[in-house]
């Protein structure tokens, strides 16, 4: 069965200089802060949700000028084995139709093509593990797929229609169809019905 993991920890803080990125009036104070999320949300200052209007973008559709980082960031932040995993998964990735990278962000790690965000899938690498999101429509039948797999989920994000799991470098071996299956529907390709309730025979 799936582990469901109910304690989400804050994993960094983004000084705020304006109020551009929380959606509040302009402060200057240095205890203004950005606060990432592990479940996608961005958290403004003094810990207030940023721009919780309906409309609103998910954090990982755009970022605000200046999050953009670096591969070096997240190797300090992260470790070399989950940031491999990253380019192991964005190799799944391009399998099935190539012309993404990796966009390094202050938060999360997105997909680009060409410059341009295309977050259809997300990495907020950690120092154990992973979380990987995928924003994909909730279906029963890949609920059951994802129940049986032993992947740790955490909650299904509905405001912004993702899965989210934890994942270490060893679950992409153990589980390619799996992880193929989801991507392939992360961009809205045909995927063999037997493929989401059949665990892999490996």
């Amino acid at each position: 069965m799936a582990t469901l993991a109910t304690r989400i920890p804050f994993s960094s803080r983004i000084p705020c200089s304006d109020g551009r990125a929380t959606g509040l009036s302009p402060v200057s104070s240095p205890e203004c802060v950005h606060e990432c999320r592990d479940d996608g949300q961005v958290l403004g200052c003094n810990g207030l949700r940023d721009a919780a209007a309906e409309g609103e973008r998910a954090p990982e559709e755009e970022d605000e000028p200046g999050q953009e980082t670096d591969r070096n960031y997240w190797q300090q932040k992260s470790s070399p084995a989950l940031l491999k995993l990253a380019d192991q998964l964005l190799d799944v990735i391009n399998d099935q139709g190539p012309g993404l990278s990796l966009q390094y962000n202050k938060c999360y790690i997105g997909l680009q093509r060409g410059g341009m965000a295309d977050n259809f899938i997300s990495f907020r690498p950690r120092k154990k593990h992973m979380i990987w999101v995928v924003r994909i429509g909730r279906d029963e039948v890949l609920d059951a797929r994802l129940e049986e797999s032993g992947l740790t989920m955490l909650p299904y994000d509905k405001r912004w229609k993702q899965y989210q799991f934890q994942i270490v470098p060893g679950d992409l071996k153990a589980q390619q169809s799996l992880f193929t299956d989801l991507i392939r529907m992360a961009r809205s390709l045909p995927v063999e019905p037997l493929t989401l309730i059949e665990a892999d025979s490996a």
